[in-house]
């Protein structure tokens, strides 16, 4: 079982504080960002740059066809804080924080450690090539040499607690600039991606056998797996065709293929939609032969 938790030690440089770039795809008003930046900022000043709305399942596309845009918000914890629009990806965010927002001319890393998460929903096996997450924290370890941390929560609820994976990300980024390793740490994982996935529920024990809020959420290193969501195709009505919107059978003829990958892709309105799809084919099954 894993002891209690301790307090990190300090590799006592004098100064002020280490900085560390969160980054994400859920969004900037998402839950899991301002539980980690919360957890961070207790060792760390926080800096964010997110966008303005989700971007998930974005992979490493980034923008070339349109400009972004970058404004301040105030985000609990962060030092400074801005939510890209105009279609910027995760991977956009990351690139205009360390090149443009937060560049630092005295010093080529501003960031050791770039945090991208805490995400909704796990990014294991295969997911890893559609992620926004992980893309994020590539791209910095790309950019800027950085040790880029991808930390993704396995549950898709909207009241899910992100506390504990917030604490453990904590933890990795202590490990990672205040160990008492010389720095043998971040060297070895510049450039590199840790790509972490938790547990919704994680019980964790003290030294006695007893549950405990503060002992160590046990950690394992696993190899990347070949799992991936097969996606579920559904026919609806086109949305942008007037005579389908009435639901009538001329209007169901045309129709727009939507993929329902995961439990939230589907909207209200593709919903009522494939409603009102199979009302009609039930009504034409029930209709007397002429």
């Amino acid at each position: 079982r894993p002891r209690r938790r301790r307090a990190m030690p300090s590799r006592g440089r004098a100064g002020p504080r280490q900085r560390v770039l969160v980054v994400n795809d859920d969004g900037i008003d998402a839950p899991g960002l301002r539980a980690v930046v919360v957890a961070l900022a207790k060792s760390f000043d926080v800096y964010v740059c997110a966008p303005a709305v989700e971007k998930s399942a974005s992979s490493h596309a980034i923008n070339i066809h349109a400009p972004i845009s970058a404004e301040p918000r105030f985000v609990p914890g962060a030092a400074r804080a801005f939510a890209c629009g105009g279609g910027a990806t995760p991977a956009d965010c990351a690139m205009l924080a360390l090149d443009v927002l937060f560049a630092d001319d005295k010093d080529k890393r501003a960031f050791d450690v770039v945090v991208s998460g805490v995400n909704r929903g796990e990014n294991c096996g295969r997911h890893v090539v559609y992620s926004g997450t992980v893309a994020a924290a590539r791209e910095a370890a790309m950019r800027a040499d950085a040790v880029g941390v991808a930390v993704s929560l396995d549950s898709y609820k909207r009241d899910a607690c992100y506390d504990h994976a917030a604490a453990l990300c904590a933890r990795i980024v202590e490990t990672i600039l205040l160990g008492e390793d010389e720095g043998a740490t971040l060297r070895a994982l510049r450039g590199k991606v840790l790509n972490v996935n938790v547990p919704a529920e994680t019980e964790t024990y003290d030294s006695k056998n007893v549950k405990s809020k503060d002992a160590m959420i046990p950690l394992r290193a696993t190899a990347v797996g070949a799992s991936c969501t097969r996606a579920r195709w559904v026919a609806v009505p086109d949305p942008s065709d007037p005579s389908a919107r009435g639901g009538t059978e001329d209007g169901l003829d045309r129709k727009r293929v939507v993929s329902d990958m995961t439990r939230d892709t589907a909207d209200a309105s593709s919903k009522k939609a494939r409603k009102s799809h199979s009302e009609a084919k039930q009504a034409k099954k029930k209709r007397p032969p002429r």
